[in-house]
């Protein structure tokens, strides 16, 4: 995961007991290099269907939606199918 940060030049490495997280802060950098990175070295197994639901996000929050409330709770219903919520 280092060498993804340096690679992308973006985010920053928690070790978290015995695992790692790799938390990227800003917004043009998840929607620019991560999106370019993952279209590239695409993710595989079920954990795509999260990343196919990130971008979902991603592409709402470059709209502005999430400043409505409307646009808030299309959000919130996105984020319930994903990880655990996912079925």
């Amino acid at each position: 995961m280092e060498l993804i940060i340096k690679y992308l030049n973006c985010g920053i490495l928690f070790k978290i007991g015995t695992c790692f997280d790799l938390r990227v802060y800003k917004f043009s950098d998840v929607n620019e290099k991560m999106r370019t990175f993952f279209e590239k070295y695409p993710i595989k197994g079920v954990k795509h269907l999260d990343y196919l639901y990130f971008y979902k996000l991603v592409k709402l929050m470059s709209e502005d939606s999430h400043i409505t409330n409307e646009g808030l709770e299309k959000i919130q219903l996105i984020k319930a199918k994903m990880n655990k919520g996912r079925k």
